[in-house]
């Protein structure tokens, strides 16, 4: 989300990066469908870790990105 750069605006969007080898094209549209299905009054990015490459796009999510959710395995 742009809060964490302290930049949230009217447009402000939310940006969701799952990091994770399990992550695959399926559960990304799952989570995207449920996501949506929330009727948030704010836009989602959601994206995979692994399928980013741009230094621009990585950059922020590795100096500011806030983690809200770590799965341990049982």
């Amino acid at each position: 989300m742009a809060c964490p750069k302290r930049s949230q605006r009217h447009a402000s969007d939310i940006d969701l990066t799952l990091v994770g080898a399990a992550i695959s094209s399926r559960t990304m549209a799952q989570i995207d469908t449920e996501l949506d299905d929330l009727l948030l009054p704010w836009m989602i990015d959601l994206s995979r870790h692994s399928d980013l490459s741009h230094p621009p796009l990585l950059d922020p999510i590795e100096r500011v990105g806030q983690v809200f959710y770590r799965h341990t395995p049982e």
